[in-house]
């Protein structure tokens, strides 16, 4: 069914643009058609509001979207974080911005309880088209990051990424060139390493090597699958359930992330394991979890018999893996380590969890 819709489309030249809702028209609004999105258009960018992301008070006298043209010393940093990274910006930087008024006070709302919110920003023309991606820039950082970003054509017909996160920041569109390893020029996932490394969601051990065929860590993994979803880190004082765990350990705020929203939990109470390698159908489950917390719905039982049935190891699955390794076989993320086997419980390598992931992003239409 397709959700009611409604643009508001401005023709601006300046700076930065606010568009301004009535708490109690959005709250009517919320009541009667709770899938209605609110899309603002400007010429280089566009903000989609989804009514039921909003849980507005009773006292809430307006909702404001601001759009703001990043300009000035932030624009100058920003280019330089860019150009360190060995990133060039194709498009404007904006920072958007949802704020909540009362008779009080103004609020500012950066998170949305895990809705997937759309923005775009338009291409301003000087881009080669190879290895574009959409970044997250924090100012208080200058770290850039990887957002969840595809391709589109605006209804205006202008080229456009659309970027799909569950906060409000400052998001630019940059080309990085290809990126590549020394000891993956024959290896036969180059060409999937190249990708993510260009949006910076992997990395090599060094700057020269990938170290493509060994394991990958339950903690390494963890991390791979929190900076895809666009998740953000928390800088604060942890309080993880998991002995193994310290919070001065560079994995800590990414295994926090990732029990937060359901993604992982450990290998048994108090025990998370992060050093010791992922197996494949830890990644499924993992998977799988990715799927249920972007509101995907499970394979019946049925579909799931099929799904297996022609891998002659699938009774090696532990039970508690079992729906987890078919729905990702069903999606396309995991396939066989042959064409009737599945080998759930040998550990996945760096280059295997490249592939996944990638197939899992192209699935959720993450990346392009």
């Amino acid at each position: 069914m397709k959700k009611p819709f409604v643009s508001v489309i401005i023709n601006d030249t300046e700076q930065g643009v606010l568009v301004q809702f009535t708490g109690a028209s959005l709250d009517k609004v919320k009541n009667a058609y709770p899938n209605t999105i609110f899309e603002i258009v400007l010429n280089a960018s566009s903000y989609q509001l989804p009514v039921n992301a909003l849980n507005l008070a009773p006292q809430t006298k307006h909702v404001i979207v601001g759009m703001t043209k990043i300009a000035g010393q932030v624009k100058e940093q920003l280019d330089q974080s860019a150009n360190n990274a060995g990133l060039r910006p194709i498009s404007q930087a904006v920072d958007f911005k949802v704020s909540v008024t009362s008779d009080e006070a103004t609020v500012e709302v950066d998170e949305f309880g895990g809705t997937y919110m759309i923005r775009t920003i338009v291409f301003d023309g000087n881009r080669s088209g190879e290895y574009m991606t959409a970044i997250l820039y924090d100012p208080a950082t200058r770290a850039l990051s990887f957002v969840p970003a595809v391709i589109a054509t605006r209804s205006d017909g202008k080229t456009a990424m659309s970027i799909k996160t569950p906060h409000n920041s400052i998001y630019t569109l940059v080309e990085s060139g290809r990126r590549t390893f020394s000891d993956i020029q024959s290896h036969w996932a180059k060409t999937n390493i190249e990708l993510l490394t260009s949006k910076l969601i992997v990395s090599g051990v060094s700057t020269a090597q990938f170290a493509p065929d060994i394991a990958i860590t339950r903690a390494e993994f963890t991390a791979l699958l929190v900076r895809a979803l666009g998740l953000k880190l928390e800088p604060k004082e942890r309080n993880l359930p998991f002995n193994d765990i310290a919070q001065n350990d560079w994995y800590a705020p990414v295994v926090e992330a990732g029990v937060q929203v359901g993604l992982v939990r450990g290998v048994s109470v108090g025990t998370f394991a992060p050093n010791v390698p992922i197996t494949r159908e830890q990644m499924a489950v993992i998977f799988n979890n990715a799927l249920v917390y972007l509101g995907y719905p499970q394979l019946n039982v049925n579909d799931a018999s099929v799904a297996l049935g022609k891998y002659r190891d699938r009774t090696d699955i532990s039970a508690w893996a079992q729906s987890a390794v078919a729905q990702s076989i069903a999606a396309g993320i995991i396939h066989g380590m042959t064409d009737d086997t599945i080998a759930p419980s040998q550990p996945a390598t760096r280059a295997q969890a490249v592939v996944m992931l990638q197939r899992f992003l192209q699935y959720v239409e993450f990346i392009d």
